[in-house]
């Protein structure tokens, strides 16, 4: 048998590696194929009928650039870089909350549940993994 040195309090939380792979890299670039791949890259269609340019593609780019930041950050095993992909992964989905809430055009059912959602696998865990990174990345 191995000996397999035992983590030390600078090692990266096991549920951080794999809230960063599943969650962090893996949503993105979900999102970024579905948004490249769909048929209103270029254009969408306001309430009141007319159509203007969107930013479609600069979303599914952002995504990609957050996601290969999130591989880099992981790869490297560096709490500094985790904490400021972190802190920019809270600051966009906070973004992305309130454009929602504003412009989606969705009832209160859906308002409450994708509010929910960034709440429980967005908001929390990035604070959790804040403060557990915090005192490495120092």
């Amino acid at each position: 048998m191995e000996n397999v040195p035992a983590p030390t309090k600078d090692t990266i939380p096991i549920w951080i590696i794999w809230f960063g792979i599943i969650l962090m890299i893996g949503v993105p670039l979900g999102n970024a194929v579905m948004t490249l791949v769909g048929p209103d890259l270029g254009s969408v269609t306001l309430a009141d009928g007319t159509e203007t340019e969107t930013g479609l593609f600069k979303y599914a780019v952002r995504n990609i650039a957050a996601a290969v930041i999130t591989v880099f950050a992981l790869y490297r095993r560096s709490a500094a870089m985790l904490v400021v992909v972190l802190i920019m992964r809270f600051i966009t989905e906070a973004g992305d909350l309130l454009d929602a809430i504003l412009f989606a055009q969705m009832d209160s059912t859906g308002i409450t549940g994708y509010t929910s959602a960034m709440i429980f696998l967005a908001f929390i865990p990035y604070t959790i993994a804040i403060r557990q990174l915090w005192p490495m990345a120092r």
